[in-house]
């Protein structure tokens, strides 16, 4: 076929698709119901599916696809979410949190508006699959025939890491090689030097089963996330993944625990072929909702021994209707390799205001497997006091929920991060939250004698972009440690202050601790940044838990490494100070003026 046939074909598929996406969207007011809506969300994605099928390609689908996703976002504006919809659309999460706080007004909005978000993000997800699946399928048939030709030749999965390898240093995709569409760099506010970390994504919501009211939160809805080209892009890691376990699946007959070794040989591949950074996080979008990709990644873990790989999870073990991944991975890679999952490949639980009675079972549960859980990480959203009004004993029980699920981790950690990224405000309700939290932990700790120790850093940093005057400062000053001093966050560093007092008024000792400085390029210029702290201890019985306060911002997990690896512990401690009865007295003072 000639060119000018070509792209005459492909003008008339634009044409008529477009006429017919045209005349729907005027039905999209109309809707009001989730199953109105995926109604006609399922014929605005047969709409692009035909297109496909007739030959529409590169930017006629792309634009095509473009005014489908208008047309759904359109019909979902008027859509209604009743609680009877979180019964019938709602993660298996959700239904167990409507249980329990069906009586907060709060918690019961911010599940309908996690079903809204899972409804709205399947069906954009559905036609932006659509839209990349005929470009992307010859790569994976291609890649799946080279990963089950070099299995068979020699029966080992190093083997077969080292075909994908190699097809990844030459295989293209949009304008660049594939592999780097795929595994890409973390993002750099997590970094504390630029390559030293990779990320792995996969849809967002619609591939985690633990979701709650983190549904209606979810960073990877806001910010850049929400920009077609970053919807494109874990769009195309996740159709990836699913497009290569079924192309695997039809080579080697099924046998999920091979399909699970070379998709995992894939990842493998995939992430060495980038050639930097010894750190893997996966899912900052998404989860573990599927078995044999739960196992490809212990897998990768396997075949790269030098790679520490880490993540967070909701889908929790011992929630009842939530997919059983964690008991058939590891049954899975025990097929593959006779042993435990390897102890580089991390996984931290994800606590929510909502999901902590199961964080001790869930603890207790992934241990008992065999998997590495470095500690529990809590993000304290704004409204928490919200979710617990009228219910105060819910602080109480959270605190306890807490420290319970960190003592049965193995690495005891326990991570409390504010809210970050939504607004001054919402951070600073939230630093109120995390205050009310630490002091029933403390209450807690104290009543069952547990040994504790409390990370406060002495630093924060701000996500707000620079003004031109700021930028100016930022050039003129020589130090660069004394650069980020512009860069500071004083609403955080206030809030750390008070936390700091809360527990020295308690009559906590601390210690001086430093969890690193890095630096990095900012406006063009290096600037330094420090992670001072002082460790406030609550002697106990027993192995410490470690409670670490993260006022979100600039960090350096790279660094850190808290959340990565289990028996890592970066604090270093150099003086004690106690403070007297007389200092505590002048505190409190200070505190009140």
């Amino acid at each position: 076929m000639s060119k000018r046939i070509f792209e005459e074909k492909q003008a008339g598929y634009y044409g008529e698709i477009v006429d017919e996406l045209e005349k729907i969207k005027k039905n999209a007011a109309g809707v009001r119901r989730p199953e109105e809506f995926i109604r006609f969300s399922t014929e605005v994605v047969s709409i692009i599916e035909r297109a496909a099928a007739l030959g529409a390609r590169g930017e006629t689908l792309n634009s095509i696809a473009n005014k489908a996703i208008e047309a759904v976002e359109l019909a979902a504006k008027n859509l209604e979410i009743a609680d009877e919809d979180i019964r019938r659309y709602g993660t298996p999460m959700m239904k167990k949190v409507y249980e329990e706080f069906r009586d907060s007004p709060t918690v019961v909005k911010d599940l309908r508006q996690g079903v809204f978000n899972k409804l709205k993000a399947t069906m954009v997800t559905r036609i932006i699959n659509t839209a990349l699946e005929p470009e992307l399928e010859p790569h994976v048939r291609e890649l799946a025939d080279i990963l089950a030709d070099a299995y068979r030749r020699s029966g080992r999965l190093e083997d077969a890491m080292n075909a994908a390898y190699d097809y990844f240093r030459r295989a293209k995709y949009g304008g660049g090689r594939l592999a780097d569409q795929l595994f890409t760099e973390a993002s750099l506010s997590l970094q504390h030097a630029p390559r030293s970390m990779q990320k792995f994504s996969r849809a967002v919501l619609t591939t985690c089963p633990g979701a709650d009211v983190c549904g209606a939160q979810c960073y990877a809805l806001h910010g850049n996330y929400t920009l077609l080209q970053t919807k494109r892009a874990i769009a195309l890691r996740d159709l990836f993944v699913t497009k290569l376990q079924s192309e695997l699946s039809k080579r080697v007959g099924g046998d999920k625990a091979l399909i699970a070794g070379l998709l995992g040989a894939t990842f493998a591949a995939g992430v060495k072929s980038l050639g930097f950074g010894n750190i893997v996080r996966l899912h900052d979008a998404g989860d573990f909702s599927n078995d044999v990709y739960l196992t490809a990644w212990m897998t990768a873990a396997k075949l790269l021994p030098n790679v520490m790989i880490y993540t967070y999870t909701k889908t929790f073990p011992n929630v009842e209707g939530m997919p059983r991944v964690w008991q058939e991975a590891v049954e899975l890679y025990r097929a593959l390799f006779g042993e435990p999952p390897p102890k580089n490949f991390n996984i931290n639980l994800s606590g929510t205001a909502t999901n902590y009675k199961f964080l001790a079972g869930a603890a207790e549960a992934l241990t008992g497997l065999g998997i590495n859980v470095p500690g529990v990480f809590f993000y304290a959203p704004a409204n928490m006091d919200e979710y617990y009004r009228n219910r105060e004993e819910r602080w109480r029980e959270l605190a306890a929920a807490l420290v319970e699920a960190v003592r049965r981790t193995t690495g005891k950690k326990l991570v409390l991060e504010f809210e970050h990224g939504l607004g001054a405000r919402r951070a600073a309700k939230s630093s109120e939250n995390i205050i009310r939290l630490v002091d029933e932990i403390t209450n807690y700790v104290n009543k069952t004698s547990t040994q504790l120790t409390i990370s406060i850093p002495e630093t924060a940093y701000s996500e707000v972009k620079l003004d031109e005057e700021q930028k100016e400062a930022l050039r003129r000053i020589q130090d660069p440690y004394a650069r980020s001093v512009i860069l500071t966050d004083p609403d955080k560093m206030r809030s750390l202050g008070r936390l700091q007092t809360m527990l020295a008024l308690k009559g906590y000792s601390y210690t001086k601790g430093f969890e690193g400085n890095w630096l990095k390029k900012k406006e063009g210029v290096d600037v330094g940044f420090m992670r001072p702290a002082r460790v406030f201890t609550i002697p106990g019985i027993g192995e410490p838990v470690e409670v670490f306060i993260e006022p979100g911002g600039e960090k350096a997990c790279s660094l850190c490494q808290r959340c990565v690896a289990a028996e890592h512990s970066p604090l270093k401690s150099s003086f004690k100070i106690r403070l007297s009865d007389k200092e505590r007295a002048r505190t409190k003072n200070l505190v009140a003026a």
